[in-house]
């Protein structure tokens, strides 16, 4: 049963998981790096117990972050990466924050099955869950994913995906998952999916085309394994001020009717809905 902290603390940090558009990894076996992770302009800080910690330091690094959660306030809010459900690490990760509050999970290689359930059961009303989908399998599960109780978003694991099916570095084989996880998180009612990383640390130029590309795709965040690439992310993520006054226009020219020519192109409902929406991300972003 979770306790009142963690009640009160759920749906709190579950909101602030859909809103965010920026999660910033850290490894779990860095605790000289979780300070400056949270003090950074990411909207959520992921601390890794998985990818990034080697298979002998998964004791070390579930201590250090449990340790560390438990005496200090982040700050913002803050995911966990557990280990893959699979692994026996997974569920030892999940029993040493049994009693941290304000904390959201990232379940890693998400796939429908006993073990993701027991996962999900022990967490539901405590931590708010959020899917990485990396495989084939976990792609084309992403309409059951999405519906799970205590998920709370979608997140693509682009590199490990890619891997398993020997894609090509172009990028065209990722539109299709990526068009599964946007489709099936409307469908549940979830926020838009979070997109993967981009590997080129300090490429600024790979970073705006990655992130713009994601966003043109229906990914409404993405997540980033340096501070660096942060503030790069939130720029490409927000609309830009060519699009608000576009935006501003549509609504304005369409105060009085629903369907109108507007520079030669018709302008009815799905454009309205659009322009609202734009409107309405600039400003929760501004707040």
């Amino acid at each position: 049963m979770p306790s009142s902290d963690h009640q009160k603390s759920y749906a709190v940090v579950a909101d602030q998981l859909r809103q965010a558009s920026t999660f910033l990894f850290v490894p779990g076996n860095r605790p000289d790096r979780f300070q400056s992770a949270a003090r950074s302009q990411a909207d959520v800080v992921i601390m890794d117990l998985e990818a990034s910690v080697h298979p002998l330091s998964k004791g070390v690094a579930r201590e250090q972050v449990s340790l560390w959660l438990a005496a200090h306030s982040p700050g913002i809010p803050t995911l966990v990466r557990l280990n893959r459900p699979e692994t026996p690490d997974a569920m030892l990760d999940l029993q040493a924050l049994a009693t941290i509050a304000g904390i959201g999970l990232m379940c890693s290689g998400a796939e429908i099955g006993p073990n993701l359930d027991r996962i999900l059961k022990a967490a539901l009303g405590q931590f708010p869950v959020v899917l990485l989908i990396e495989t084939a399998l976990g792609v084309e599960q992403a309409n059951q994913l999405a519906t799970l109780p205590g998920v709370c978003r979608l997140a693509f694991g682009n590199m490990d995906y890619a891997t398993e099916l020997n894609l090509g570095r172009e990028g065209w084989g990722l539109i299709y998952p990526s068009s599964r996880l946007v489709v099936a998180s409307k469908c549940a009612g979830l926020a838009a999916p979070i997109a993967g990383v981009t590997a080129s640390i300090r490429d600024r130029q790979a970073i705006d085309r990655d992130a713009k590309f994601e966003r043109s795709l229906g990914f409404g965040a993405k997540m980033c394994i340096h501070p660096e690439q942060v503030p790069w992310v939130h720029e490409a993520f927000e609309p830009s001020e060519q699009e608000l006054a576009w935006a501003r226009r549509i609504i304005e020219a369409t105060a009085e009717s629903h369907a109108i020519g507007l520079d030669g192109e018709m302008v009815d409902r799905p454009v309205i809905e659009r322009a609202r929406r734009i409107l309405a991300r600039a400003k929760t972003q501004a707040d």
